[in-house]
């Protein structure tokens, strides 16, 4: 076998081998400013079947002292889904028809009595000067009302455990826009929670008729 990468901040070590062995992979942010990274490791294999197979691999670097660096991990959703848990009437794609930015995006409800949830834990430091929520948002429905929520989106802190602790921003089928065209929302302070280690969720619900599809890209917090 053999793996390779394509960034310059990512090395494999070894490059080559015969199965079963392993590589490992280490990095190094020496000249690289804050801000999220992404590559992709390929590993191929002589007579594999399955040969060869990408591994997305993805870098956050925070920025030093009192804050301002991105403090959530692959807010793009480009690559993988990972580290956010998505639940219900939630879904992640990297091949749809309306991301905001790159690839991937994810999207919550797009159908009757649906409930979808998307979550990422992080932590907020202590001597975090800032921590503001943003993120682009498109909402399309078959509702017609220009004046009844029937479908929402709640943007929610909640602890470790899944306790809500706050709803950040609430969104519905009134904010429906043609879909694939984005908002940006926000900022939302999120410095109330610094020093703890919170999960950022998104949540959608809708009713019995007339569904409403949620689009998320681009989360930052910073």
């Amino acid at each position: 076998w053999t793996v390779s990468d394509n960034a310059s901040w990512l090395t494999l070590n070894p490059t080559s081998g015969t199965a079963p062995s392993s590589t490992t992979a280490s990095v190094d942010i020496t000249g690289l400013a804050a801000g999220t990274y992404n590559a992709t490791i390929t590993v191929s294999g002589t007579g594999a079947t399955n040969s060869p197979v990408s591994v997305p691999v993805t870098l956050t670097v925070n920025a030093a002292g009192g804050g301002g660096g991105e403090l959530l991990v692959n807010g793009g959703f480009e690559g993988s889904v990972n580290p956010w848990i998505l639940g219900g009437t939630a879904s992640w794609t990297n091949t749809g028809s309306f991301p905001q930015a790159g690839t991937g995006y994810i999207f919550l409800a797009g159908a009757d009595n649906a409930t979808g949830t998307a979550y990422q834990q992080f932590t907020i430091p202590s001597a975090a000067t800032t921590a503001n929520l943003t993120f682009q948002l498109n909402v399309s429905s078959n509702e017609t009302t220009t004046t009844t929520q029937f479908d929402r989106l709640f943007v929610e802190v909640r602890n470790t455990s899944g306790t809500l602790l706050a709803t950040v921003a609430t969104f519905s089928n009134l904010n429906k826009a043609t879909a694939g065209v984005y908002t940006l929302r926000g900022p939302f302070s999120l410095l109330t929670y610094r020093g703890q280690t919170i999960r950022l969720q998104f949540r959608a619900t809708t009713d019995s008729s007339l569904p409403t599809t949620f689009r998320i890209d681009s989360v930052s917090v910073k």
